[in-house]
Order: C-alpha cells, then sequence, then structure tokens
C-alpha cells in the first residue's frame, strides 16, 4: 500500500532520489503545501488539493536534482513560469547556497511565491513578474509544463550564460522526440536522462541543452 502521509512520502522520496533530508527542510516543504492548499481554495493554481498528492509533485520537481548536479550548474538559477513554484521552490529548498530566480508574470502567483518565500524564511529566492527584472544572467533555465523548448528559447537565450544550460522537465519519449525534430537545427547535442519519480506509473525525463551547443549562423 502506497503511504499517504505527505512526510512518509517526502522521506521515502529523498531516499530514492539519493538526497538528505531534515526536520527543518521537511517542515518548509509542509508549510509550502498547506499555503498552497489554502490559497488554492480560492486561486485554482493546481489541480489537487490533497497533501500526499501535492507531496508527489514536490518530489517530481526534486527528482532532476541528481542530474542538475551531474552539470554541475552554474548558479543563479532561472524558473521560468513558476507558477506555483513548480520546479523553482522544491529545489530551491534543497540548495540553499544557489541564487534562485523565480519568474512569474500572474500577479496572483507572483503574489503566492512572495509569500512563501517570507513564510519559509527562503533567503535565496527573489520573484521576478517581468524576465526584464533578472539582475544577473542565468546559468541555468528549468521549467516545468509550460511551453516547448523551441518557443522558449528565443526568451531564454538572451538570458543565459555562454555557459549555461536548460533543464526541461518533460513526460513522455514520444514527445520528446516530437521536440528533437526542431531543435536538432539548433543545437548540435540534446541530452535526455530518465528522471526518478515516486510514481512508477507516471513517466519523466529531462532534456538538457548546453549554450555551447548552440548552431549559429
Amino acid at each position: 500500500m502506497k503511504p499517504k502521509d505527505p512526510a512518509a512520502i517526502l522521506k521515502n522520496g529523498f531516499t530514492n532520489l539519493g538526497l538528505s533530508w531534515t526536520q527543518p527542510l521537511l517542515d518548509k516543504f509542509s508549510l509550502y503545501s498547506a499555503e498552497l492548499i489554502r490559497w488554492n481554495k480560492r486561486f485554482g493554481f493546481i489541480n489537487t488539493d490533497d497533501p500526499a498528492e501535492l507531496a508527489i509533485h514536490m518530489l517530481d520537481a526534486l527528482s532532476g536534482l541528481p542530474v542538475l548536479h551531474s552539470y554541475q550548474t552554474p548558479s543563479p538559477i532561472l524558473d521560468i513560469g513558476s507558477g506555483a513554484g513548480l520546479p523553482g521552490l522544491p529545489l530551491a529548498f534543497c540548495l540553499p547556497d544557489t541564487t534562485f530566480f523565480l519568474c512569474e508574470r500572474k500577479a496572483k502567483e507572483a503574489a503566492f511565491l512572495r509569500n512563501i518565500v517570507l513564510l519559509t524564511n527562503t533567503s535565496n529566492v527573489t520573484v521576478l513578474e517581468d524576465l526584464r527584472e533578472i539582475p544577473a544572467s542565468a546559468g541555468c533555465a528549468v521549467f516545468r509544463a509550460v511551453k516547448t523548448i523551441d518557443e522558449l528559447l528565443p526568451i531564454l537565450s538572451p538570458v543565459l550564460r555562454d555557459d549555461g544550460i536548460i533543464f526541461a522537465y518533460k513526460a513522455t519519449l514520444a514527445r520528446i522526440e516530437e521536440e528533437k525534430t526542431v531543435l536538432e537545427k539548433k543545437y548540435s547535442h540534446i541530452y535526455v536522462h530518465k528522471l526518478v519519480h515516486p510514481d512508477a506509473s507516471r513517466k519523466r525525463h529531462a532534456v538538457v541543452l548546453k549554450q555551447q551547443d548552440r548552431i549559429r549562423g
């Protein structure tokens, strides 16, 4: 039987991802979840109010962390179209020494993100409503369930460092193959990684593009 306790789900997920956890870290996730449920009742940010399901969503965001580590991802990290904070907030909670910019143009979502940053005392996160407000070039851009990678390239390329990467959370390989057909004309290498998800029935992958692999001309 699958655990229904959100804390147990998070602990098991951290272990499966090879990540360590502390009680203060779990407390941050718990507060984030409680506030998301509270705001969600009014604004409908996400399609569930089940704390156990929210824990799985948060682990979905964290599933990219081992891959990010393997690329020695340069700081800062930009979460574009952050929405209710996925994947940016869970990643920022677990990487307190890394600077994060969460960009969300919708005022209600941006207000929610600022509220979470204050309540959880997360000092490494800045919330932006306009990408032009970013104070430094990003070393990495992450996003989940926003647009296709190709649609975001004109927005992301100007704000990424020359040694930066694009890290896109994706689902099935079939969908990724559709996007690769376009991306292969713009990047010499496209890296696809299978991600560990707490629910084995949900297929998750990450597509990584390096700025140094862009085909210019």
